[in-house]
């Protein structure tokens, strides 16, 4: 493979008292757990949809923010020198109301950037697999 083995953290914030948890993540598996609790608690609470964060001990690969919602999952790469993004994002669709997520504060997901979930768990697969974006998925630089 000739790179670095990266760990993954996942960082998410509870969506009761807006705590940041941190745990280590092997596989898109584990994110989707951890994804599927937070989207229930979300429910529960009334809050905005859950906000989650893979960072991985080789910084090279930058961040990927995901944004948790029942109709489907937003991916967010920040590259990591913080210069360059790129999203997820449909096309032909009806956009709707910008979406609230809470990361650290809530911040408002354009609808189009939302993609169904399996297809978001490949990114997120591929992401963790090989540090790069899964070249199979709408990719967009305009993420602002």
């Amino acid at each position: 493979m000739g790179r670095e083995m990266t760990e993954w953290r996942l960082l998410s914030w509870d969506p009761a008292g807006r705590k940041e948890n941190s745990e280590n993540v092997a596989t898109a598996e584990d994110v989707a757990s951890r994804a599927s609790d937070l989207l229930e608690r979300c429910k529960a609470t009334g809050n905005e949809y859950p906000g989650l964060e893979l960072e991985g001990s080789n910084r090279v690969s930058g961040s990927l923010s995901i944004a948790v919602a029942p109709f489907g999952w937003a991916l967010i790469h920040t590259s990591e020198d913080y210069l360059t993004q790129h999203c997820t994002k449909t096309t032909g669709s009806d956009i709707g109301p910008s979406i609230p997520i809470e990361w650290k504060q809530e911040t408002l997901i354009p609808r189009d950037r939302f993609i169904p979930q399996q297809l978001a768990l490949k990114g997120v697969g591929h992401f963790l697999d090989h540090g790069t974006l899964a070249p199979d998925l709408p990719w967009s630089d305009d993420c602002a």
